[in-house]
């Protein structure tokens, strides 16, 4: 159900972006102040999509400040809101150390557990750091 959740999510982002720029003039868009103008569901999809972009920056605060901003506009998406600040998007860092670690279990998953290069490997502090992410 949260992979169907996360789905449905993304596609409301990914349409409504488009939608809303074909919309609306630019101009609209890129000054919040000329929101007030618009349909509040807009108002609140506008919100949404400023803070998904600032969680994919890793910027957490300005991501809850948009979402409460979009469930003050539109007090119906509570759900939404609630599933969004549950699930944050995930910054380029994470994605890239997420990258990573894949690498890093493609070539482990190359020799047996027991080799001394795993063994030592896996003793390594730089290892014990990303350990986590290899346990996903």
């Amino acid at each position: 159900a949260t992979e169907d959740a996360k789905g449905l999510v993304e596609l409301w982002l990914h349409q409504a972006g488009g939608y809303l720029s074909a919309l609306y003039h630019p101009q609209v868009l890129a000054q919040e102040k000329k929101w007030t103008a618009l349909p509040g569901l807009h108002r609140c999809t506008l919100h949404v999509l400023q803070a998904y972009q600032a969680g994919e920056q890793g910027n957490e605060l300005d991501y809850v400040r948009g979402l409460r901003a979009a469930l003050d506009v539109a007090p119906v998406m509570k759900g939404a809101v609630e599933y969004l600040l549950a699930h944050p998007p995930k910054s380029e860092a994470q994605r890239q150390l997420e990258q990573l670690a894949q690498q890093v279990r493609t070539v482990l998953a190359q020799y047996a557990p027991d080799d001394p290069a795993v063994v030592a490997l896996k003793a390594s502090p730089a290892y014990q750091r990303v350990s986590h992410l290899l346990l996903q």
